[in-house]
């Protein structure tokens, strides 16, 4: 295939078809004999392609193998012709394409630093805020924030680090807690921590950052809480205490009150929390009335009263007051460059450094700036002043009076000579490094004491090289940021980081034992910024950076993220726990009428997750404490009495807190404990050895432990003890009317019904086994357990009344089953769980239309309670259900029945006519109105504890006499968690937490968890019980509704048993045999 083919046949064919074409051959292009069009010669610039002419400094690309251990620094007094701040060179377009060629191979080299430096810290100090590259280990210089890690995100996203970014984004989720960091610097905590948060999220749109930024930013809120409104220097952030350094009383920093507001607004925005902005705000209004007529702050301030003064007549753009004249600008920039008295403040600052700051040294006519203390110059200039030239810069490339205006040009022209001398005190140095601070003095230009000869691995000198590059394209700001590069290489590199340099006159000197957290957040990403052409950050259109270098977009780039109220007004009391009961963190009245009176919000969900995985390890801790005291005292038996310290068998002796909590220890990840009880039951649970059991309880209890334990760990040992103890069980169902009896004797397998009822058994006892005998037939391959438990369901199908509503006495012992005299209707301790446990059947068989009849028997159930039973108590219209006793209504209802919330919930979800279908709206509302109601039951008493029963027979719901003890129960727990898995509202949570914390006030014994007595006073007494549904139901639910990265779905995989037992759903079993 000939070249000119595609050269010229096809061209000529293409242009031959091309009405639109731009190419004119009479009066623009001629083509060359190989069909190439070239401009006529009159229609042709001139471009400058000679190199040497246009640009003479422009270096080789580095090879990928270059050797940073053999450069040698090139020396001082190079490059004079920039001394003055002009111009000296064209910079063709030729020129720029060859130094952005160059530069791509540079930054590949400065992008393998950042991975040397993040490699070290994450090997060696991950989660610290600083690493210590000799001792190889981290330390807490910053309050213990993980602060390298926060500050470093935004440079491994702006080098496409997207792995290493990934696990700082898990850590800051997972593992940064603002509840364990005690005294910060309010300054460096907002540039560096919420700096680094916002600009990851304002990057990454991960709003795990925003959350993290929120919570920061409101305990740094308690700062500005001065008569001035400048705030203090420091924040407790574990206790809201706000103070001022010691070595500081009653004064504030310039710098540091001075340089908050582009975090702060930018918190503002995202969140909607217009506090952030208008106390960060207020600072500029009193300086703005403050600034004295040459526009120079001095540096410290008193702000002990209304009316702040002026402290210190020290004036500095170094040390404590560089970044408030950055600030005055980027702030007008980051607005849309519409808050003119912004930009007023900082030209007015600018005139006075010209004025009174700006010289220049002998012999070579360096431009510095010098500092004032009164009318006293001090011609000294630190490392940080060489942040000025790119400020300078940027001032001049957006000045209302254009860039060509004698204030711009003078205000560029500075920069570049400022940039010039920032490259000489790295030039000049035997390291090519720069001091901290140098001197003007006498005839050599600068020098640097030994005092202040160190290196912190600042980045203000590459800063001002970026910015400049970026508004020039001179690529002499590149040269000179590679020295800077190659000689951090050549004397700063070990063999894990980076370390700073004791003196950088002393090459031979190895780097001292610290890597500042900004030399990963600001000098490596300035540096690699510098060096690429193709970045996406725009200084001048789209982006500000903070003066820890976090670029944030401009607010008027920025869309609110959120429309939400901002941990500002929902921070917790940090000393509620003092208080008798829980305090609710916000009214919840609107919650009553079952109603979604909040938007939930994305940020919304992941600050609830933050919160939950802390409360989540408070869960933990209690169950270790619980399961701690059982091991000691009643290890293997069925109960443990906390307060006589010994165990009790009252449920015949099969170590039923033990088989209980099998499937809480396994999904609290303690699997230790949970290995150890696995032994006892494979070796010690001997069902020959049981005198008479209830069938319900040993169903839900004991056998719903054994088969969800196995289900979790797939351990037969677990099975093989169900199966067991399910034969033994079936005996039960041998009655004359397919009604199981209510007892059996497990070693002889002799049923009969209890006692008190010698010819009936409960509702609740005959229709709540059907889930774990389903479950032990499709694991074992024994049909018989599902066919016997589903008659009984399809018996009370044939008896179930036109109401729906079931009575709670059924007869068995004669060939047909029949309801006992005088009715008794009941949603609690008689018959609740039958309704739960038709809904959950239909959801375990995976709602096939063969076992349509459990949902069809649900559904009118539910249209019954509606009916008949849902009630609203007086004044405050809680929603309730009442009982019914022979068509007579009774207005209680017992603490068994907060259940149904989470039911009703569920149901409404997995409706055949679908979630907004108007019969699974009433069910939604119906469910998260009774869960308030059962909230309220708690909070309305004294200690925060509900009583086992509550009548509304007076004002809305008292205990019923004789009902004022708790057991402590699961129900309405249970009902948070599932309405909160379904609906995302952390209020749910928030009701946990709080039942959660009166628990840990009033149930919690120095052994364990126990019961209680008289919950509707300040002297509740103990029960000397605790319960095995504490651990198997209270704790799981607790800890599930805190937990944020839990697999359990029960929408589409699993099911509860009425104990919390959770097994998988039918479509979510292999089918097993034998």
């Amino acid at each position: 295939m000939e070249s000119f083919f595609l050269a010229e046949t096809l061209k000529y064919l293409y242009l031959l078809q091309d009405p639109d074409t731009t190419v004119d051959i009479l009066g623009k292009h001629v083509f060359n004999t190989e069909a190439h069009p070239l401009r006529l010669l009159d229609q042709v610039e001139r471009r400058d392609v000679c190199k040497a002419q246009s640009f003479p400094h422009l270096s080789e690309a580095p090879k990928k193998d270059h050797d940073f251990a053999s450069f040698e620094p090139l020396g001082g007094d190079r490059f004079p012709e920039y001394k003055e701040g002009r111009s000296p060179y064209n910079i063709t377009l030729l020129v720029k394409n060859q130094s952005d060629k160059v530069a791509r191979s540079r930054r590949e080299h400065i992008k393998s630093a950042m991975k040397h430096a993040w490699n070290g810290y994450r090997t060696y100090a991950f989660g610290k805020d600083e690493l210590m590259p000799h001792s190889k280990k981290g330390r807490d210089a910053w309050g213990g924030m993980g602060t390298t890690l926060v500050d470093s995100l935004d440079t491994l996203w702006l080098m496409g680090l997207k792995e290493e970014f990934a696990e700082g984004r898990d850590w800051v989720r997972d593992h940064l807690d603002h509840d364990k960091v005690g005294k910060v610097s309010v300054f460096e905590t907002a540039i560096r921590s919420l700096g680094g948060l916002l600009s990851a999220f304002d990057l990454s749109g991960d709003e795990a950052f925003l959350v993290q930024a929120d919570d920061l930013g409101s305990r740094l809120m308690v700062a500005f809480d001065t008569p001035s409104g400048l705030p203090y220097a420091q924040v407790d952030l574990s206790t809201g205490k706000a103070s001022d350094f010691h070595w500081l009383p009653n004064k504030a920093i310039l710098a540091e009150f001075g340089t908050l507001q582009i975090e702060f607004r930018y918190l503002a925005k995202v969140t909607g929390a217009k506090e952030y902005a208008k106390k960060a705000e207020r600072i500029y209004d009193l300086l703005h009335s403050l600034q004295p007529d040459n526009g120079l702050l001095p540096l410290y301030f008193q702000h002990s009263d209304a009316n702040p003064k002026k402290g210190s007549g020290k004036v500095s753009f170094g040390a404590m007051g560089d970044s408030v004249y950055e600030y005055f600008l980027k702030v007008w920039l980051q607005g849309g460059k519409k808050e003119e008295k912004y930009r007023e403040m900082y030209d007015k600052s600018i005139q006075g450094l010209h004025d009174e700051l700006v010289h220049t040294s002998q012999p070579s006519g360096l431009t510095y700036i010098a500092e004032r203390s009164g009318a006293k110059l001090d011609h000294k200039m630190d490392h940080l002043v060489c942040f000025l030239s790119g400020t300078l810069a940027l001032g001049a490339y957006t000045d209302p009076q254009g860039l060509n205006s004698s204030r711009a040009q003078r205000d560029l022209q500075t920069a570049r000579a400022l940039a010039y001398t920032c490259h000489q005190m790295y030039a000049r140095q035997a390291t090519g490094i720069s001091p901290e601070i140098v001197k003007f003095i006498g005839n050599e230009d600068f020098e640097a004491t030994t005092r202040d000869s160190f290196y912190i691995l600042r980045p203000e000198a590459v800063e001002s090289f970026f910015v400049l590059n970026q508004l020039t394209g001179d690529p002499i700001y590149r040269e000179w940021g590679w020295e800077i590069f190659q000689s951090i290489e050549r004397y700063c590199r070990t063999d894990i980081a980076y370390g700073s340099l004791q003196n950088v006159n002393k090459p031979n000197d190895r780097p001292m034992d610290k890597m500042e957290s900004f030399f990963l957040a600001e000098t490596l990403k300035y540096l690699y910024l510098l060096q690429d052409p193709d970045t996406y950050i725009d200084v001048l259109k789209k982006h500000v950076f903070n003066t820890e270098a976090h670029p944030l977009r401009l607010l008027e780039k920025v869309d609110r993220n959120v429309n939400i109220v901002s941990s500002l007004d929902t921070t917790p009391n940090r000393n509620s726990q003092k208080s008798v009961k829980a305090a609710s963190r916000y009214s919840y009245d609107k919650f009553k009428d079952g109603l979604s009176p909040y938007n939930i919000t994305n940020l919304i969900k992941l600050r609830s997750d933050k919160v939950g995985r802390g409360r989540r390890k408070e869960v933990k801790a209690a169950m270790h404490h619980a399961w701690n005291g059982y091991k000691r005292y009643a290890y293997g038996m069925d109960e443990l009495k906390p307060k006589s310290k010994r165990g009790q068998n009252n449920l015949g002796g099969m170590g039923t807190t033990l088989v209980d909590s099998l499937s809480t220890l396994w999904l609290m990840g303690m699997k230790n404990e949970f290995y150890k009880a696995r032994d006892w039951v494979r070796d010690r649970l001997d069902h020959d050895n049981i005198d008479e059991v209830s069938v319900f309880e040993t169903t839900i209890r004991n056998m719903g432990g054994l088969l969800s334990a196995y289900d979790l760990s797939g351990d037969d040992v677990f099975l093989v003890k169900a199966d067991d103890l399910g034969s033994r069980l079936l005996n039960a169902f041998d009655s004359p009317s397919g009604i199981p009896f209510s007892e059996v004797e497990l070693k002889t397998g002799k049923a009969k019904n209890r006692p008190q009822v010698p010819k009936a058994t409960l509702l609740a006892e005959c229709g709540t086994l059907q889930v774990e005998f389903r479950y032990l037939a499709r694991a074992t391959g024994n049909t018989s357990y599902a066919e016997k438990a589903e008659r009984v369901h399809k018996i009370l199908a044939s008896m179930q009344p036109e109401s729906g509503l079931i009575p709670v006495n059924v007869k068995n012992t004669q060939e047909e089953a029949e309801f006992g005299k005088g009715p008794i209707i009941s949603f609690g301790s008689l018959g609740g769980s039958a309704y739960e446990y038709l809904l959950k059947v239909w959801l375990q068989g995976g709602r096939q239309e063969s076992e349509r009849i459990y949902r069809d028997m649900y559904d009118k159930a539910i249209q019954g309670l509606h009916d008949e039973l849902l009630l609203k108590s007086n004044p405050s219209g809680l929603t309730y259900v009442a009982e019914m006793q022979s068509s007579v209504v009774k207005k209680r209802m017992d603490h068994l029945v907060c259940f149904l919330g989470g039911t009703l919930a569920l149901g409404a979800y997995t409706d055949p006519r679908g979630l907004h279908s108007d019969r699974a709206q009433r069910d939604l509302r119906t469910g998260k109105a009774l869960a308030y109601t059962c909230y309220q039951m708690y909070d309305q008493t004294l200690i925060g504890i509900a009583p086992e029963a509550v009548s509304s027979d007076g004002e809305d719901l008292e205990h019923v006499k004789g009902s004022d003890f708790y057991l402590p129960r699961p129900e309405a727990i249970e009902s948070f968690y599932i309405l909160h898995q379904l609906t995302g509202d952390p209020v749910y949570r928030d009701w946990g937490y709080n039942i959660f914390q009166s628990i840990q006030r009033h149930c919690k014994t120095s052994i364990a968890y126990d019961g209680l007595h008289r919950v509707d006073s300040m002297n509740a007494t103990s029960e000397d019980r605790m319960e095995s549904f504490f651990l198997a139901g209270t704790l799981k639910y607790l800890y599930l509704l805190f937990d944020p990265d839990t697999k359990l779905d029960i929408l589409n995989e699993y099911v509860f048993n009425t104990e919390a037992h959770p097994l998988r759903m039918f479509t979510k079993l292999p089918d097993r045999k034998g």
